[in-house]
């Protein structure tokens, strides 16, 4: 068994925990499933014992993604449907015992994959719609009378993937374009949630790919106050790219058409975004890995801390049965904040600003579609579709990120199968009491 049971069921918690004896409370965690189902799992870091605590039938035909927010307790799922089918996006809140209760639910246009929750005080959630052109914002909270705003792309080759806020301002919004490879970029203008137009950007112009790029998630990183870096992975060319991002310039991209004006001028509030050109190097100081276009593809990037930054694949079978996950460092100007002390030579000799993987960890599981970190950033944890399992990892936030090795996993549902619509589709993390570092040495 992949779980080290031994250290997990054996140990006393004040042995388990660096000998101080703290007991931390049950964490919960949410996942969905591609047959129609939500579930509510509960991991007893004194135990180790990951639970299924609830299983609900809800969120249509085809859950594809989770998106949850904190403050006001409540969880998000959205429904991809069949085909020209309405989606849908239901609400449920999130009971003192961190089971869910459905509070609302609202149809959406064709095939919504991703959400992002955007706006002072978190006042509106927009969602992209991959199968119909467009992405739709709905006000919060929901309720069953809730009507989006619409946003349609004229291009019917427009596929919206991801749609992102920027954490660096909190003052714009990203959407991902599969179909076409470019960004929309739009700029949050007032606390009604309206949206002004900045620019397209298009990826195929900026890094001049052999074929189409499959425009499919995204992540920032922070350098400075007013900068940053946009993480991009595409699933077609099986490759990751970067922009870099700043509040000090105006952006060079296609003006984009602010919504409801008569003006394609952009709005002052824009940020700039250049692509990699050659100030940022990649350095891939990791073994060779096979990641194989038309038989692995990058699934999901995400960054944690402003800097720490993570990308899973899906099909590579690195580790045997099991998929991968990069653990990606940012070295700014020579100043290595990686760990690895065998690179620092190498890195402070360039001057440079240099990013490379500093080590590929086993996802534990097929296809790894979606993983999240937990609020404490202490753990992280893995829905692998294929497979379908939930498995958990150590994360060391202190120690650049840094992944261990399983703590426990658990199957939830039918397993899926290669490139189909089926298995596990998204996980996340609930809201958790203030705890300690997770003390346990798990192979770091």
């Amino acid at each position: 068994m992949k779980a080290l049971l031994s250290f997990l069921l054996l140990l006393s918690p004040a042995i388990a925990h660096g000998g101080h004896g703290h007991r931390h409370a049950n964490q919960t965690i949410y996942a969905s499933h591609y047959s129609g189902k939500v579930y509510t799992l509960q991991f007893d870091p004194n135990s180790g014992r990951l639970s299924e605590a609830q299983s609900l039938k809800t969120c249509g035909k085809k859950p594809s993604w989770l998106t949850i927010d904190h403050e006001s307790n409540t969880l998000y799922c959205l429904d991809e449907a069949e085909g020209d089918e309405p989606g849908h996006l239901f609400a449920y809140s999130i009971k003192a015992d961190g089971t869910l209760e459905e509070t609302a639910h609202v149809d959406t246009l064709p095939g919504p994959v991703h959400a992002a929750i955007y706006g002072q005080n978190k006042k509106f959630i927009a969602t992209a719609n991959s199968r119909a052109s467009a992405f739709q914002i709905f006000s919060l909270p929901l309720d069953d009378s809730t009507q989006p705003l619409e946003v349609r792309f004229e291009d019917p080759n427009s596929e919206p993937y991801g749609v992102y806020v920027d954490p660096i301002k909190q003052s714009s919004l990203f959407i991902l374009d599969k179909g076409i490879d470019m960004i929309h970029v739009y700029t949050i203008a007032g606390i009604d949630g309206h949206l002004e137009g900045c620019e397209s950007l298009d990826l195929s112009n900026d890094f001049q790919p052999e074929g189409r790029i499959g425009v499919r998630r995204a992540a920032f990183t922070k350098t400075g106050d007013d900068q940053g870096r946009l993480h991009l992975i595409g699933d077609i060319s099986n490759s990751m790219y970067l922009y870099d991002l700043s509040y000090t310039s105006t952006g060079g991209g296609r003006p984009l058409l602010p919504l409801n004006q008569d003006t394609a001028e952009k709005p002052k509030s824009c940020p700039s975004l250049a692509a990699g050109n050659g100030s940022v190097h990649w350095r891939d100081f990791t073994p060779v890995t096979s990641y194989d276009v038309g038989t692995s593809y990058p699934a999901e990037i995400k960054a944690t801390g402003d800097r720490d930054l993570y990308t899973s694949y899906c099909g590579d079978g690195h580790f045997g049965s099991d998929d991968s996950i990069l653990e990606i460092c940012e070295a700014k100007s020579g100043q290595v904040s990686c760990g690895y002390r065998r690179e620092e030579e190498k890195l402070k000799s360039t001057g440079q600003d240099i990013l490379f993987s500093r080590k590929v960890s086993p996802s534990y599981g097929q296809c790894p579609r979606s993983f999240d970190v937990n609020p404490h950033g202490s753990l992280l944890a893995f829905a692998n579709r294929i497979s379908s399992t939930v498995a958990i990892v150590p994360r060391k936030p202190k120690s650049y990120g840094a992944l261990g090795n399983l703590i426990t996993e658990i199957q939830i549902g039918a397993k899926g199968n290669p490139h189909q619509r089926d298995g596990l589709s998204s996980v996340v993390w609930g809201k958790e009491e203030e705890v300690d570092d997770f003390h346990v040495d798990h192979g770091f």
